[in-house]
């Protein structure tokens, strides 16, 4: 597997994911319509198939902290 799932975020219901390509040397960010659509290359794809139900689940979201103003 090449590719590590940093987080995933969500902006107006629709869950974006932000994956780092280690052998490439690149960050890819798509949404998970993208993915399902079938618009990621194959072996993107793969390695986030292997993630679905986390991802699905929110695991590897990201919130930003909360400041005190």
């Amino acid at each position: 597997m090449r590719h590590y799932i940093m987080y995933t975020y969500v902006i107006q219901g629709e869950r974006f994911v932000k994956v780092m390509d280690f052998q490439k040397g690149r960050i890819i960010h798509a949404s998970v319509t993208e993915w399902e659509e079938g618009r990621l290359y194959a072996e993107l794809a793969m390695d986030l198939e292997g993630f679905k139900g986390k991802i699905a689940a929110g695991h590897f979201d990201y919130s930003p902290p909360k400041t005190n103003k």
